[in-house]
């Protein structure tokens, strides 16, 4: 069973380097320490997770978490299109600015 936990952490790990904001691996890695244990990796992984929404609260730590998210993906997603530009070169047909209701069916 403890391999099957440490094949576990392995992949959310390999998750985590593609998608540093994924919120389900940030938790089941804290919940496999938690399992094998390991209490002192479990705490350290936790400050990485999305801190709780409180009702009541400012959400200060919530929000600086969800802003450090999107800059995260912001960044992946600018140097995936760079690798893609070098690979494959520049699109033949630039979509971003495109309007999609210009050829709708109507």
């Amino acid at each position: 069973s403890q391999g099957r936990m440490e094949e576990a952490l392995a992949l959310n790990k390999i998750v985590l380097a593609v998608k540093p904001w994924h919120v389900g691996a940030l938790s089941h890695i804290v919940t496999v320490y938690e399992a094998l244990g390991d209490s002192m990796n479990a705490r350290a992984w936790a400050k990485f997770r999305l801190p709780n929404f409180s009702p009541t609260g400012s959400n200060k730590r919530r929000e600086r978490w969800v802003e450090q998210a999107i800059s995260d993906a912001t960044r992946l997603y600018e140097q995936g299109e760079m690798a893609n530009a070098m690979i494959f070169g520049e699109p033949d047909l630039k979509t971003n600015n495109r309007n999609y209701d210009d050829d709708a069916w109507q």
